[in-house]
């Protein structure tokens, strides 16, 4: 009966090491916005297609390691950026990490690097995640229409349209790393 006493508290200190020690392993939770929301957060929002990527490596122990895509871009929905951007994520779903394939073409909603869960330091101004309403559409450079949406064959919403706005093209200079604010 006494081994019984001592089993339980022991299981229980083992428990709450395991749960104290940092991991890697986490859980992506999304808090619920809508497509106003998600556009108003973002420090850059824009279409582009992604040209290139590259792995940044991992900092060990730490959390998972990023990813850098460069874009492409063809409009610019909110701030200022220059044809090629960059935008960080993590590699881990996990983590919220948002995963791009090169030659495609995206919805971008990107926040200042500073705020996000990339991971690793990426060594750049952007970084983007599952959380912040990314959407794969149609091949093209003309401005979002309803029927570019492709994800699940969906059209994009009226509402992510609007608050979306009027997109201006991308500034000839390709340096300025998307921080730029332009006014909404």
């Amino acid at each position: 009966m006494r081994h019984r006493f001592v089993a339980v508290p022991a299981a229980v200190v083992a428990f709450a090491a395991v749960m104290a020690v940092p991991g890697t392993a986490c859980a992506c939770s999304c808090v619920a916005s809508g497509p106003r929301e998600r556009v108003e957060r973002a420090a850059v929002a824009f279409t582009g297609t992604v040209v290139a990527l590259r792995r940044v490596p991992a900092a060990t122990p730490g959390p998972p390691p990023s990813i850098v895509y460069v874009f492409r871009a063809d409009q610019v929905y909110r701030g200022r950026t220059g044809t090629r951007i960059e935008v960080a994520s993590s590699t881990s779903g996990a983590a919220c990490g948002y995963s791009f394939d090169v030659g495609s073409r995206y919805l971008v909603l990107a926040s200042d690097g500073g705020r996000s869960l990339a991971g690793s330091d990426p060594g750049v101004a952007l970084s983007t995640g599952i959380c912040h309403g990314n959407l794969p559409v149609r091949a093209g450079d003309r401005p979002l229409r309803e029927r570019d949406g492709i994800h699940r064959g969906e059209p994009l919403r009226r509402e992510l349209l609007a608050a979306l706005g009027t997109p201006e093209p991308p500034s000839s200079s390709s340096s300025d790393g998307g921080m730029r604010r332009r006014g909404r």
